[in-house]
């Protein structure tokens, strides 16, 4: 038997005879049927004509739209179009906040006949069903027009889950409008967020048991903030971070990833939380990679969770962290005005304060040991005037808790425990920095008293023992403004003190020589005095722990040291006998 070899030109001819009595639409039937890629494709795909009536549909095609396998076989002339076909579809932007769409139809048949290039859509359908569609040229050497290849991309469940998360995210864009919550007080704020959490638990994602549980890193308690669905022991109690014997929602803080659990009766992380709950997820609640909160949702069946509602959890976790972020920035805000406001009240009264308290001091010192009376108001105004002072800091405290600066946090976790509820007097180093070691030393919750000359703080320690109220320590210049010679200040002191004398700290200034040898001569007289520099304008931590390291050391000395003073000659600077005189020859 003899087999002959065709060449293609013969098949061809062959192939076209065999053809003749079929339209072109059949033809191209018959080959798309028989051997195309089109035909095998997992989307649909139809041939349609630019008089929009479909030639050709794949399987796919046709279980999505099964009317159309009808209009194919049917005459061209009683074809109906594919729109028809297909119940009239709405079709809508691709992306909607792209801008470039705004100029082109929606309609991917439309745009492609306008513009003869492919076009791209979202289709809506009937029966809540939605297709990404595009449009593209398709040719065939035996039609005299060229065709439509229509695609169409079943998107219905992609469709939904951005719906979805679209919702979860106008639903928190609408929780956290800064302009609306500043409207509100910092509780109605948090009492909004809360009931948006539960709105969107209920009706939008229908989880059956939620618990949300905001982080307390002081103490590292995870508090319960909002939850429906919960039994009583779930309510009461209070997980930390910590993975053992606190739950998933222990586990879940301590890895900061989303943990589901399929089965409540098996899995070991689980805790009793939602009553006859038999599967949960446990998302972290996390801002910038810092743990917020815990966001806890269960279910009455088993498996229960998939990767979908994994989405959909760390998607809404995401939303309401930055809500919660903005609200604390509220807050935050909302302090640094009263603070700013109390801080603004002290340095108005602060200058006539100063001057009341200065001018009864002075009068103090002139009144005679018999004008008990008068001394006594006098010392009733001194008191008065530090009082009104000290209500004003308290105040501020109280209405906008302190936000300890960067700089001076480790210092008060430090020191804080020693200084706080102290008395401590601050004598010169100007009105800035006194203002400026205020501020620290409130910080540490400590009270401090602030006198300008010598003078002035000597009355006020006469004051202090008077009233039996001692001060830990006294933080005083080496060079008293109102004094001649700095050595006859420390003399005066103790004659007040005697031997039981309160800590002392000598200030002086950076790089300054101490020509008189002041220091020297102090701590000759007061071996128990530490020495320190004292501008707390603009300080940073470092200076501020020297001054506090040396305050507590002259604490120390004080309960070590009897007496704490040693009582030289009556020369003012110079414990050894030299005058005055001869100490200004030798400096010169």
């Amino acid at each position: 038997m003899t087999f002959q070899m065709y060449d293609n030109t013969m098949m061809e001819r062959v192939y076209k005879e065999l053809l003749t009595n079929l339209t072109p639409e059949d033809i191209i039937r018959f080959e798309l049927n028989r051997n195309s890629i089109m035909r095998c494709m997992t989307d649909g795909c139809a041939i349609v004509t630019r008089s929009m009536t479909p030639i050709w549909a794949n399987e796919r095609f046709i279980q999505d739209f099964p009317n159309t396998v009808n209009e194919i076989v049917s005459e061209e002339k009683n074809r109906k179009n594919i729109l028809s076909i297909m119940n009239n579809p709405a079709f809508s932007y691709m992306d909607e906040d792209d801008e470039e769409n705004q100029h082109k139809n929606p309609n991917p048949f439309s745009e492609f006949l306008t513009t003869n290039r492919s076009a791209k859509s979202v289709m809506s359908c009937k029966g809540k069903r939605t297709f990404e569609v595009e449009v593209h040229q398709w040719t065939h050497p035996l039609l005299k027009e060229d065709c439509m290849l229509f695609v169409v991309h079943d998107a219905t469940k992609r469709q939904e889950l951005k719906n979805q998360l679209k919702n979860i995210h106008e639903m928190c864009d609408g929780l956290s409008h800064i302009d609306s919550l500043r409207e509100y007080t910092s509780e109605q704020r948090w009492d909004f967020l809360k009931e948006g959490i539960l709105c969107i638990g209920q009706d939008l994602l229908h989880y059956e048991f939620l618990e949300l549980r905001l982080y307390a890193p002081e103490t590292d308690e995870l508090r319960l903030f909002a939850s429906y669905g919960l039994g009583k022991e779930a309510l009461q109690r209070t997980p930390v971070v910590d993975e053992n014997k606190n739950g998933t929602i222990g586990y879940v803080a301590t890895t900061c990833k989303t943990y589901i659990c399929h089965d409540t009766e098996k899995d070991p992380h689980y805790l009793l939380g939602g009553v006859n709950a038999r599967s949960s997820m446990t998302v972290p609640i996390l801002f910038q990679g810092e743990l917020v909160g815990i966001l806890n949702v269960e279910s009455s069946n088993t498996d229960a969770f998939e990767e979908e509602d994994k989405l959909y959890g760390e998607i809404l976790a995401h939303e309401i962290a930055n809500v919660i972020n903005i609200l604390r920035l509220l807050d935050s805000e909302k302090v640094a005005g009263i603070q700013m406001s109390v801080e603004e009240i002290h340095r108005a009264i602060a200058p006539p304060c100063r001057m009341i308290e200065e001018k009864a001091a002075q009068l103090f010192t002139q009144l005679h040991e018999d004008q008990i009376e008068a001394m006594h108001a006098l010392y009733e105004i001194i008191l008065s005037s530090q009082e009104l002072k000290r209500v004003i800091f308290q105040a501020g405290q109280q209405l906008a808790p302190q936000i300890v600066d960067a700089n001076y946090q480790e210092l008060v976790d430090q020191w804080g425990k020693e200084f706080n509820g102290k008395q401590i007097l601050l004598l010169g180093t100007g009105e800035e920095n006194q203002r400026d070691a205020q501020e620290f030393f409130t910080f540490l919750g400590c009270e401090l008293h602030c006198a300008q000359t010598g003078e002035d703080a000597l009355t006020r320690m006469k004051i202090a023992q008077q009233n039996d109220s001692e001060y830990y320590a006294i933080l005083c210049t080496v060079n008293p403004p109102d004094y001649e010679y700095s050595t006859q200040f420390f003399i005066d002191l103790a004659q007040i003190y005697g031997e039981n004398h309160p800590p002392l700290v000598l200030l002086q200034e950076l790089c300054t020589h101490d020509k008189a040898h002041t220091i020297t001569n102090v701590r000759l007289r007061y071996p128990g005095a530490t020495a320190s520099c004292y501008p707390f304008i603009g300080s940073d931590g470092n200076l501020f722990n020297v001054i506090l390291q040396r305050t507590h050391a002259a604490v120390e000395n004080a309960r070590t040291r009897k007496p704490y003073f040693l009582k030289f000659n009556d020369y003012y600077n110079d414990p050894y006998g030299r005058t005055a005189e001869e100490l200004e020859s030798e400096m010169e």
